[in-house]
C-alpha cells in the first residue's frame, strides 16, 4: 500500500531506538481487552508488550493479513475503520468476504457503526 512515508519500512529502523527509549518512559495501564499486534499477528495481553511491539511497527511491514485472520478467528466478525478513507474496509472485505465492515469519518458514520456493532450476534454483552 502506498503510503506518504517511510514508516512500517527499514528505512524507519534508526529511529526504533529512541522510539523504544520515548515508550519505556511511559506509563501503560494493564490491556483491559487483548490486542491483536499487526507488526506480529498475535494477540496480546500483557501492556508490557507494547515496547517492543511500537519500536518493531516503525521498521517493520505491517502484517495486515494474518492480523484480520487472527482477529476472525479469535471470533471477531465485524471491523470498524476510523479515519478519512477507507482503504483497510476494502482490504478486510477482500481477506473475509463475510465480515461486517464499517468505516467511520464522522458522528453520522460513527452512529452507522454503533448499530452495526450493536447488531452482531457474536458482541459480548456489556
Amino acid at each position: 500500500m502506498k503510503v506518504p512515508g517511510a514508516v512500517d519500512s527499514a528505512a524507519m529502523r534508526a529511529v526504533a531506538p529512541a522510539l523504544a527509549a520515548a515508550i519505556r518512559a511511559t506509563h501503560f495501564d494493564p490491556l483491559k481487552h487483548p490486542v491483536i499486534g499487526n507488526v506480529d499477528a498475535p494477540v496480546h495481553t500483557n501492556s508490557s508488550d507494547f515496547v517492543t511491539l511500537l519500536e518493531k511497527q516503525v521498521h517493520s511491514p505491517v502484517q495486515w493479513v494474518a492480523s484480520v485472520r487472527r482477529a476472525a478467528g479469535e471470533g471477531a466478525t465485524t471491523f470498524i475503520e476510523f479515519g478519512a478513507g477507507n482503504v483497510l474496509t476494502g482490504l478486510v472485505k477482500r481477506i473475509l468476504p463475510d465480515a461486517r465492515t464499517a468505516n467511520v469519518s464522522d458522528p453520522a458514520t460513527l452512529k452507522e457503526a454503533l448499530d452495526l456493532v450493536r447488531q452482531d450476534p457474536h458482541r459480548e454483552p456489556g
